[in-house]
Order: structure tokens, then sequence, then C-alpha cells
């Protein structure tokens, strides 16, 4: 009895070293990453904190879409598509992300044209994207827009520049008359009031009839703005629309997530 006894501490022993050669052996050679479902490494959660994402990206939420709207030429084949969205996400923005707009024709025919982008979206903000004159080989009655969730990159906003920083003045909603050519346009100003020279900037319209439906949307762009300057720029319509006690809304749209965007000013 005794000598089994013996057999099984020895055993039991050697049982126990074993594992334990196993687990220095795992813990030397396994590389801990973020996708093994293990709370390991300088993680503070499963999976996240650390060397890996953020724990707060697992409860953000997709961006939404409120609206959209289209308007195209009398050929119906050139358009203009406006899709509004919104970040639900007070903390976190997406720094960039891919979508696909689709457009469907009669009988929900899928047509040929599709469009293929990327954008951002700042914590909590709400705007626009905007396609303008593009060419769809055929009449659209249906315009589908989806976002590539798996391309969302996630930030939260420095604290050096604010979207506010660039305001937009001196505004006019105007026809234009023979000789021009076109039907309208929308001239103004653009300020940058951060500490940075900044660069890629985009300038939306949305314009409104007597009834505040929207009737026309546009948008140009700005490839720098050094700080302290102001710049004129110009928004440009061929298509008419009812522009009878017409109203409007200026937006500007700046990355102030991306810092290839910002390059600040030393003074010495």
């Amino acid at each position: 009895m005794r000598r089994f006894l013996k057999q099984l501490v020895i055993a039991s022993i050697f049982i126990g070293l074993g594992i334990g050669v196993v687990v220095i052996a795992w813990n030397m050679l396994y590389t801990p990453t973020c996708f093994d479902r293990i709370k390991n490494g300088s993680e503070t959660g499963v999976d996240c904190g650390g060397s890996c994402p953020s724990c707060e990206l697992k409860t953000v939420s997709t961006p939404v879409v409120l609206r959209s709207v289209k308007f195209s030429d009398i050929t119906g084949n050139v358009i203009d598509t406006g899709i509004q969205l919104r970040n639900p996400n007070a903390s976190w923005g997406a720094k960039q992300f891919s979508y696909t707009i689709n457009f469907y024709g009669a009988a929900d025919s899928l047509i040929p044209a599709s469009l293929h982008g990327t954008s951002f979206l700042l914590p909590g903000q709400t705007r626009w994207i905007m396609e303008t004159a593009k060419f769809v080989p055929g009449r659209v009655e249906r315009v589908e827009f989806a976002i590539a969730t798996q391309t969302i990159a996630w930030a939260k906003l420095k604290p050096y520049v604010e979207e506010t920083d660039f305001t937009i003045q001196n505004t006019a909603l105007r026809k234009l008359v023979s000789p021009a050519s076109g039907y309208a346009e929308l001239i103004g100003r653009i300020s940058n009031k951060s500490q940075f020279d900044a660069k890629d900037f985009e300038i939306q319209a949305v314009v409104y009839d007597a009834k505040k439906q929207i009737v026309a949307i546009g948008n140009t762009m700005m490839k720098s703005l050094r700080q302290g300057e102001t710049r004129d720029f110009r928004i440009f319509w061929q298509r008419a629309f009812d522009g009878q006690d017409a109203s409007f809304d200026t937006f500007v749209n700046v990355n102030v997530l991306q810092d290839s965007n910002f390059l600040q000013k030393y003074e010495y």
C-alpha cells in the first residue's frame, strides 16, 4: 500500500512538472493577438485595451442614414445624389469608411452605374455625402446607400482643432442671366480661424423652396486654406430648380480626425 502511495506521489509530481513545462513553453512560444478570445498580453479586456483597440469600440454604433435625395437634368441621365448621415456616437468618429451608392430603375432593376467612395463622420455629427453631376445610363427611380462597416476606422477627436474653426460668411444665392451659362450659383467666403494650415475642404449647399422642401444640392472642393486665410468659393448649378423664395444652408466638411490634413505654423 505504501509502495502504491509512493508511486502515486511520484507520478503526480511528474505530471505536475510536465504540465508546468507545457505552460511555460506555451507562454514563451505563443504570441498574444487581439483576436484569440483570451484576455492576455497588455489587454484590459478580452481582445481589447492595452495594445489592442479600445474596449469602448465594442459598443459603438454604425452611422445611420437619415434621408436621401436625388435630382436629374432634363435627360434624366445626369444625377445629383445626397445622403444625409448621422453618427450616434458622441465620443467616436469614423476617420474613414468606404461606401457604395446603387441606382435602381424601372421594375427596381439595378442600373450598372454604381458609385464608390470614401468619407468620414465626426463624433455626434450629422452631415451630407454628395455625389453631383454623375452620369447614369437610365432613369433613376430609387437610390440605395451602404457603408462597408468593416472599413470603418474609428478615432477620437484631438483637442487642438475643431470643425467650427472653419467658417462661412457673405453667402448669396442668385440666378444667372445671359450671357452667363447655367441656371444658378451660390457664392461666399470661407475662413480658417484655427492655428493650422489645412487642406481638403468640401463646401456643401442645400437649397430649399418656399415650403422648405429640398430642391437642389451642390458642392465644391478646396485643396488648401492657410491659417488666418479667407478665400472665395462658388457652387454652380446647370440644372434649373424652383428658386422662388428659396433659402439655403451651407456646410464645411473637413476631416479633423485626420492628422495629415493639418500642418501647424510655428513662429520663431
